[in-house]
C-alpha cells in the first residue's frame, strides 16, 4: 500500500475531460476555411450549445493535409461520451457547417473518451478547492521504493502534453541512473552500463 500522504495526494487531484474529435478530409479542395488560422471559434446563438463542438483547431498548413480538431470539455464531454460516433459527428457538422455552409463531411475520423478509458478516466489534472498544488504536486512527484511518479499533474503547469512527457523523460533519466549505478556495482563493465542510459533493458 501507498504511504498516507502520497494517497492523499492522489485521492484529492481533481481530474477533468476533454475530448477530441480529429477529422480529415482525402483533398485539398476540401478546404473551405482559412487554411492559415489556427483557431476557428463558433458564437452559438444560444447559451445550452455554447459548450458544445464551438472551437476547432487547424493543423492544416503544417500537416499538409486538410484536418480539424474539434474540441469538448467539461460536463458537456461526459454527457457526449454516451453518444455514437454518428450523434457526435451530426453535432459537430452542424456547428461547423454554421461557420463554412459548403464543408463536407471528412474522410476520417477519431473520437476521444477520455472518461472510458480503464487507464486514464480523464484527461487533465487541476487543483481541487483548499488544496495546495505546489505542496500536492512535489508529493506526487516523489518516488517510492524503486516506483517512480510521472505525469502532468507532477509539472508546474498540469494539463499539457509538454508536462507529461517532460516528466517522463526526468523520471526515465532517474531510473536509468539507477539501473547504471546497479551494473556497475555489479561489475558488468562499462557497455551494459550504457545499454542502460540508453534505455535497452532488453538487450541487457
Amino acid at each position: 500500500t501507498l504511504p498516507d500522504w502520497k494517497q492523499d495526494v492522489i485521492d484529492n487531484m481533481g481530474v477533468g475531460i476533454l475530448n477530441k474529435c480529429i477529422m480529415q478530409w482525402s483533398n485539398h479542395s476540401d478546404v473551405v476555411w482559412p487554411k492559415n488560422k489556427f483557431w476557428l471559434e463558433l458564437i452559438t446563438p444560444d447559451e445550452a450549445s455554447a459548450d458544445k463542438w464551438t472551437t476547432f483547431f487547424n493543423p492544416t498548413s503544417f500537416k499538409h493535409v486538410p484536418v480539424l480538431v474539434g474540441f469538448i470539455s467539461g460536463q458537456a464531454a461526459i454527457d457526449t461520451e454516451s453518444q455514437t460516433d454518428d450523434e457526435i459527428m451530426e453535432d459537430v457538422m452542424r456547428n461547423l457547417k454554421a461557420m463554412y455552409p459548403s464543408i463536407s463531411k471528412p474522410d476520417k475520423i477519431v473520437i476521444t473518451r477520455w472518461g472510458k478509458e480503464n487507464t486514464a478516466r480523464g484527461s487533465y489534472a487541476f487543483k481541487k478547492l483548499n488544496r495546495n498544488w505546489e505542496d500536492d504536486k512535489r508529493n506526487l512527484q516523489k518516488g517510492i521504493d524503486g516506483l517512480w511518479f510521472a505525469g502532468e499533474a507532477t509539472f508546474k503547469t498540469p494539463g499539457t502534453t509538454v508536462a507529461a512527457w517532460e516528466t517522463g523523460e526526468t523520471a526515465a533519466r532517474s531510473m536509468a541512473s539507477v539501473l547504471m549505478g546497479s551494473v556497475l556495482r555489479h561489475g558488468a563493465g562499462g557497455r551494459l552500463a550504457n545499454m542502460a542510459l540508453r534505455g535497452t533493458p532488453s538487450d541487457v
